[in-house]
Parts: structure tokens; C-alpha cells; sequence
């Protein structure tokens, strides 16, 4: 009984770890804009993959990736480095059947994303007097 214990404790503390070298295991987004299709909690990886491979033996091109910073896999049709063509882009594939809700996901660096969460963390200044 006690070793049995033992072995479910360490299993327990171990699911952390364990879900964080799946997760380095997958693809990062890198920086850019995504026509994204679908998105999945980071436990759902074999959800997003099954997805993609779905669409590309339909002949849809698509991947997936990880973003780090929400937590999700994200399904993607293309990716571009211009915001405005990624939404033209984006607008003609909700014309398409079963993309009506595509979205265009900003990736930032991290660099970026960071201050981006430094900056919302700041106490607001207080009004200069007159």
C-alpha cells in the first residue's frame, strides 16, 4: 500500500513536467500573422494534428503551431508578414465553406510580448496638476 502511494505521488508531481517537454517537443509559432482555422487547449495537441492532416488530404494546405504565451494550438492555412494582406487573405477564406470564422492571429517576439505585459502590470500615473 505504501509503495503504491509513493508511486501515485510521484506520477502526480511528474504530470507538470511531463507536459512541459511534450509541449517543447512541438512547433513554436514564430513571428508573423496566421489564418487560423481552429484552436485547441495545449493538452489537445493530437486534436490540432488531426485537424491539419484532415484539411491537407483534402487538399487545404495547412499546420499547425504553439503559442506559447496563451496556451493553445492553433491550425493555420497560411502565414504572412504583412497584417494587410493577412487580412485580405483572411476575409476570402471565410468565403470559403467551413472557414466562416477564420481569424488572423498576431504572433509577436517574445521580446515584445513581454513588455507588452510589463507595460499592462505598471500602476497608471497620476494627473499632473494645473
Amino acid at each position: 500500500m505504501r509503495l503504491r502511494t509513493c508511486a501515485f505521488f510521484f506520477y502526480i508531481l511528474g504530470q507538470p513536467f511531463l507536459a512541459n517537454s511534450l509541449r517543447a517537443q512541438s512547433v513554436t509559432l514564430p513571428k508573423g500573422y496566421y489564418i487560423v482555422v481552429a484552436s485547441y487547449l495545449s493538452g489537445q495537441e493530437k486534436f490540432a494534428k488531426k485537424y491539419s492532416a484532415e484539411l491537407n488530404k483534402a487538399g487545404r494546405h495547412s499546420s499547425y503551431g504553439f503559442d506559447a504565451a496563451r496556451n493553445y494550438y492553433y491550425v493555420y492555412l497560411d502565414f504572412y508578414t504583412d497584417f494587410s494582406t493577412s487580412i485580405d487573405r483572411m476575409l476570402n477564406t471565410r468565403k470559403e465553406d467551413g472557414f466562416g470564422e477564420a481569424w488572423v492571429r498576431i504572433m509577436k517576439d517574445r521580446t515584445e510580448q513581454k513588455a507588452e505585459v510589463e507595460i499592462k502590470n505598471e500602476a497608471p500615473s497620476p494627473p499632473q496638476a494645473k
